[in-house]
């Protein structure tokens, strides 16, 4: 049993958690929705946080009980269609942002992919007009005139 104001009680309120040391109940970080303690690495789901009319948006990792105000690498926020939730980046994205196919330059393509500006996402094969720079890991384009070209 955990006390909670002033009585026993077997479970706590959702956004409290059995706090095994002093037998209470005991409040959820403010950016938990449900935990197993006060931290921000073992939340159930995480929420906004208002401050002092300041607020902080929390999210919640993918496949993970920690909340943070961003997603790691290999996840991008989604306010739109998952609030407070990371989503996972195109398998050929490293990093993204706002969209799963919306890698984040260069450095956000896997290897052997290239990064095309046009679209901001990481190709393969760049489009025709285009090359992979095997240096820069950009598509970049043929000289004038040609439609296909190879390393120049």
């Amino acid at each position: 049993m955990f006390l909670e104001n002033n009585t026993c009680k077997a479970n706590c309120l959702v956004g409290y958690y059995r706090n095994t040391s002093n037998l209470q109940c005991t409040q959820c970080n403010l950016a938990c929705t449900s935990c197993n303690d006060s931290s921000l690495v073992s939340c159930g789901g995480c929420q906004d946080v208002n401050n002092a009319g300041t607020i902080t948006k929390y999210y919640k990792y993918i496949g993970d009980t920690i909340c943070n105000t961003a997603c790691p690498l290999g996840q991008y926020i989604d306010d739109t269609n998952s609030p407070n939730l990371c989503r996972v980046c195109d398998q050929n994205c490293v990093g993204c942002v706002g969209t799963a196919t919306n890698c984040i330059n260069v450095t956000g393509c896997k290897v052997n992919y290239f990064f095309n500006n046009a679209t901001n996402s990481c190709v393969l094969i760049c489009p025709n007009g285009t090359f992979g720079n095997s240096d820069t890991k950009y598509c970049q384009n043929c000289h004038e005139g040609c439609e296909l070209c190879y390393g120049a």
